[in-house]
């Protein structure tokens, strides 16, 4: 068994950030499900904050505010050009983005609770990421909102209801796995079945 560390710089703010993830998600089931025994490798994820700064203001405020300032040097068919084009990608990695909501003055305190959950196995962490760049990037919410923080944690704790799946009382599945990890399980199962003749 392979551990493979892996170190994260990003902010929540940052669409390509959320991009990135979803990136890397995609890389790590890839690799685990084609690599010769990569199922039995280790990501070990360092997650980094830093901090963007989109909004200079000591409060929230409206996203559209914010896209004017960082966008002020394009011409408004460019910036249109900009965020179809980052849709399009998006959609590609199952991202809607939205682009109305708030944003805070800074993420730190969502940094925080990332910073918490390391405690927590590797999976939780990643929902939770997962979570703060959806309520940011899709559901249009000030991820700098105490309130809204609180919800995402409580969802999240909520969600970790445990499941297993046993099939032929042997081949353990936790949680929800992937349609080809029960697939792959099936097909061991069928294999090991002793062939009868005619």
């Amino acid at each position: 068994m392979t551990i493979i560390e892996i170190e994260v710089i990003f902010d929540f703010v940052c669409a390509w950030c959320y991009i990135g993830k979803r990136k890397l998600d995609h890389a790590i089931s890839l690799y685990q499900k084609t690599y010769p025994d990569g199922k039995n490798d280790t990501f070990s994820i360092a997650w980094k904050l830093y901090y963007l700064h989109y909004n200079t203001q000591p409060h929230s405020v409206d996203n559209s505010e914010v896209a004017k300032v960082r966008l002020s040097d394009m011409s408004p068919e460019r910036q249109a050009a900009l965020t179809q084009w980052m849709e399009q990608i998006g959609r590609s990695f199952s991202v809607n983005f939205k682009w109305g909501g708030k944003i805070g003055p800074d993420t730190r305190d969502a940094h925080r609770l990332v910073r918490l959950s390391r405690s927590k196995d590797a999976s939780v962490q990643s929902s939770l990421i997962d979570g703060l760049f959806a309520a940011c990037h899709e559901l249009e919410q000030d991820i700098s909102d105490i309130e809204i923080l609180q919800m995402l944690r409580l969802a999240l704790l909520a969600a970790r209801v445990f499941q297993l799946f046993l099939i032929q009382g042997v081949h353990r599945l936790d949680d929800a796995q992937d349609p080809s990890d029960f697939y792959e399980a099936f097909v061991t199962v069928k294999e090991a079945e002793p062939t009868q003749g005619i």
